[in-house]
């Protein structure tokens, strides 16, 4: 009797097929029994908070497709909790220091201003920026994006197809999976993360807190929107790993055709250094050196105004001046010679002279007058 209702009791029950489908459809896969991946998920948060400021410069590998010999791209942010940041853009190349290239800017945003500095031009302007969330440049930043780090408590977190875009927050949700076999990336062994089915983490084993590859994709068409790779991980501060060298690539995701979705359409490196973390990011360096000759632009719809900040406008166009002289074209200068004076004096007599007989002949009467 007993086995009869074993046998009623299992052959009534839904199958496990017929049970996952009704509850994960259109849902992120949750891997609830791994606890591994529990373990995985809660040393990445960990290792995410730990860092709380950071300061560093990342130069773009030179590229020669197009570009003067030796071009690169170089920026230098500065980062703190606080809601304090602060940019320095700026490019280069073999015959132009980065200190000099005209385009050059810098943005320091901090609780009570926000600040963008040209300085060849030596013009700075005050941004009317709402301090209730960062400004576009700040939730661009690539190295936030590399990272999927967020430091800021009192602002909004960029969105992400529909996700708030954090490593931490990502994996409070719980929705995320780990693959069972393991990946190589660059002949390392890694554990592969699904995390809220819009990011895969590729993280080392002898070191989960070193990810050392990610991509972002598209949950729908499941077509990969950015792929980023870190590389020559270095512990920069007390179980604190940061990558010296990073690279970007960028997909033609939203592409029609789903062949042309693997297209690439940006793929840059970019070499990391000068990197200090938490303690060592102080309030000074979120300050602007205005140099001799700044001026402050206050633009109105009726007018553009310049105020004097920092003396010294004819000290600046003479620098102007010697910059030009500086990066403009080699050219050959002839030595003047006395032969070349005499020749000049000789031809200029010439005309003189034949101007006079033209006006002396132009005076005489005519014969047949």
């Amino acid at each position: 009797m007993v086995t009869i209702c074993l046998v009623l009791t299992f052959t009534f029950l839904p199958s496990p097929s017929e049970g996952d489908a009704s509850i994960t459809t259109n849902r992120p896969v949750i891997d609830i029994e791994d606890h591994f991946a529990d373990q995985l998920a809660r040393t990445l948060i960990r290792h995410h908070d730990a860092l709380t400021a950071l300061s560093l410069v990342y130069t773009s590998v030179p590229s020669a497709e197009g570009q003067p010999e030796g071009n690169y791209w170089r920026r230098a942010i500065s980062v703190s909790g606080t809601g304090m940041f602060k940019s320095d853009n700026s490019h280069g190349h073999k015959r132009l220091p980065w200190q000099y290239d005209p385009r050059r800017k810098s943005l320091v945003v901090t609780p009570s201003k926000s600040i963008v500095l040209e300085h060849v031009n030596r013009s700075m302007v005050n941004l009317d920026s709402n301090t209730a969330e960062a400004i576009d440049s700040i939730q661009r930043e690539k190295i936030f994006e590399v990272l999927c780090w967020w430091p800021y408590a009192d602002w909004p977190l960029p969105q992400c197809l529909g996700h708030d875009y954090s490593l931490r927050v990502l994996l409070n949700d719980r929705s995320y999976r780990r693959l069972l076999e393991k990946a190589l990336v660059r002949g390392r062994p890694c554990y592969t993360f699904v995390v809220n089915d819009i990011l895969t983490v590729w993280c080392d084993c002898d070191q989960p807190e070193r990810i050392l590859k990610s991509e972002l994709y598209d949950p729908n068409s499941r077509a990969v929107i950015s792929r980023y790779e870190m590389m020559e991980y270095e512990e920069v501060a007390d179980s604190i790993w940061l990558p010296k060298k990073f690279r970007v690539v960028r997909f033609d995701s939203d592409a029609h055709k789903p062949q042309l979705r693997e297209r690439v359409v940006y793929d840059n490196t970019f070499l990391v250094s000068d990197i200090r973390v938490n303690e060592d990011v102080v309030e000074s360096d979120f300050r602007l050196d205005y140099a001799p000759g700044t001026v402050r632009t206050i633009r109105s719809p009726e007018e553009i105004q310049y105020e004097p900040i920092v003396d010294g406008q004819l000290d600046h166009f003479h620098s102007i001046l010697n910059w030009c002289l500086f990066f403009a074209p080699e050219t050959t200068l002839v030595e003047p010679s006395r032969w070349s004076d005499c020749l000049l004096t000789f031809v200029l007599s010439f005309l003189v002279g034949c101007g006079l007989i033209l006006v002396n002949l132009a005076r005489r009467p005519h014969p047949l007058n």
